[in-house]
């Protein structure tokens, strides 16, 4: 559920949700690596299958979804009246049950109306905004917009994107508000004064007039943007496209040289922000030029990670030897090679995850000592 700082954007088509950034554990960086991987298995040839069959299961859902929901959304619509409401959002499984009153808003309205009525929803957990799209961009377009309402107001009230209940209520103007009143019913009210005030003039019944001004809603239906997107994908040419960059990943696709000496040597894995690190909200998380080490979160970690190159026999056969001494050892391959047959779980490595670990050559076994890896590579016997 929504929290004072938290957006949850809900459309008739996709939900999506925005993670904070900031900088990473070490655990975090490997359980990324291994669940990004954890699709690839024996051969780039399953995957491909698997990838083939989960995009068909897809598009045959989406097609379902789409015609599904549509019925749905004429039916609500054809239902919706101003004042009582013949069937009632919460029992088409529209909201959740701790949700008592929608203020319907658009960015057509003056700033000062919404950031009004945005700072009287602050800290009302059972109240919620609800704009009908943020357009042809991603969803990021809303979230960006979101931002600039906390940076305005020190906070932002639950705003949620959601089409189907304008379609619901038949929603063309706004401010409106939908209110669960006393007696469980819902009812609708074409105005707003402050969100206290408009509630009373419902439980007055006052559904004559509007309470005040209202505007055009600006924002395209964010459900028919979706499928309208959806009807012009290619999908035949997404398929190819997924099938060769999912072999191409499972293959592995770096190369790096072989280690030419054996030595030991250890290494740090700081990071310098050449960067902001904000939070949702636009907050400073991390200030540019903060230098980090993931490994001071967790200091006494027994971290062990193999760098392979699975096209050289000598590397498989160096896997085979660590991982039975070293069972935990998290192994990653610039290139797949017989190491598909090695019956080891492994995980290809990417250039990004490469330099957070400065790898150079292969192979390269990192051992975790306190905050920081103690560095081992073997010249090829």
């Amino acid at each position: 559920m929504f929290t004072t700082k938290n957006i949850f954007v809900t459309s008739l088509m996709l939900t999506y949700s925005l993670a904070v950034s900031a900088a990473p554990t070490m655990n975090e960086l490997s359980d990324h690596a291994k669940k990004k991987s954890q699709a690839y298995s024996s051969s780039a040839q399953d995957a491909v299958k698997r990838s083939q069959s989960t995009i068909k299961q897809t598009i045959q859902k989406n097609g379902q979804f789409f015609n599904s929901t549509r019925k749905q959304a004429d039916e609500i619509a054809n239902r919706a009246i101003t004042g009582t409401v013949n069937g009632t959002p919460d029992k088409q499984n529209m909201i959740d049950t701790g949700v008592n009153t929608f203020v319907f808003v658009s960015r057509s309205m003056p700033e000062d109306v919404l950031l009004t009525l945005f700072r009287q929803g602050l800290g009302q957990h059972k109240t919620f905004f609800v704009l009908r799209g943020w357009g042809e961009g991603d969803v990021n377009q809303a979230f960006n917009w979101v931002e600039t309402v906390y940076e305005k107001l020190g906070d932002v009230p639950n705003i949620i994107v959601y089409p189907q209940l304008f379609d619901f209520y038949k929603i063309h103007r706004v401010p409106a508000v939908a209110h669960q009143d006393r007696d469980k019913n819902w009812y609708l009210i074409q105005g707003a004064l402050s969100i206290d005030a408009t509630i009373e003039e419902i439980r007055r019944r006052n559904f004559k007039h509007p309470l005040s001004r209202q505007w055009p809603v600006v924002e395209p239906d964010q459900a028919a943007v979706e499928r309208n997107k959806v009807s012009k994908t290619d999908w035949k040419k997404w398929d190819q496209q997924n099938r060769k960059a999912l072999a191409q990943t499972f293959l592995g696709t770096l190369q790096l040289p072989y280690s030419s000496v054996t030595e030991t040597t250890s290494y740090t894995p700081y990071k310098i922000l050449d960067y902001d690190v904000k939070d949702r909200f636009g907050k400073t998380v991390f200030p540019k030029g903060t230098k980090l080490n993931p490994l001071d979160a967790d200091p006494s970690g027994k971290r062990t990670f193999l760098f392979v190159d699975g096209t050289d026999p000598w590397q498989v056969r160096f896997t085979l030897n660590l991982v039975k001494r070293l069972p935990d050892t998290t192994v990653f391959y610039t290139r797949l090679g017989n190491l598909s047959e090695s019956g080891v779980e492994i995980y290809p490595l990417n250039e990004a995850f490469r330099k957070s670990f400065g790898v150079q050559t292969v192979p390269s076994v990192y051992i975790q000592s306190g905050n920081k890896f103690i560095v081992k590579t073997f010249k090829r016997k």
